[in-house]
């Protein structure tokens, strides 16, 4: 049972880390109202914490050099407990610089030109956006 569950939940992270880099397909609108000398940033770690109570998960995804050799790392810091609902907060950094860059809440700030998209194949798992 236990190897089922974490099979389940590396699947899950998997997808949701792939969902991750969905996000940065920003809008490409042709209103000519928006700011266009803003910066890209660089999202090099996402960490993904699941509360239910004191039960804390935290799924991770680290790609400290982009698309050179390293392979990304995918890290779960424990199981999720069945028929439970859990709140989930991102926290997205910049671990090229020193000392790592939380962009977080600059991200959150042009929240009209991102969104976070989670799926699963995982049956009978429910996902709700509960920010606006």
């Amino acid at each position: 049972m236990k190897i089922t569950n974490t099979i389940k939940i590396t699947k899950l992270l998997a997808i949701l880390f792939i969902s991750v880099f969905t996000f940065t397909a920003c809008s490409d609108d042709d209103d000519d109202d928006h700011d266009h000398d803003s910066e890209e940033e660089l999202i090099t770690t996402v960490n993904y914490t699941l509360t239910n109570g004191s039960d804390v998960v935290t799924l991770k995804f680290s790609d400290p050099d982009g698309d050179g050799a390293i392979e990304p790392i995918y890290e779960v810091s424990g199981d999720l407990t069945a028929n439970s609902t859990y709140t989930g907060m991102i926290e997205l950094l910049n671990e090229t610089e020193s000392p790592a860059e939380d962009i977080t809440e600059e991200v959150k700030e042009e929240a009209d030109e991102h969104e976070f998209f989670y799926t699963s194949d995982v049956s009978g798992l429910a996902i709700t956006k509960t920010d606006t």
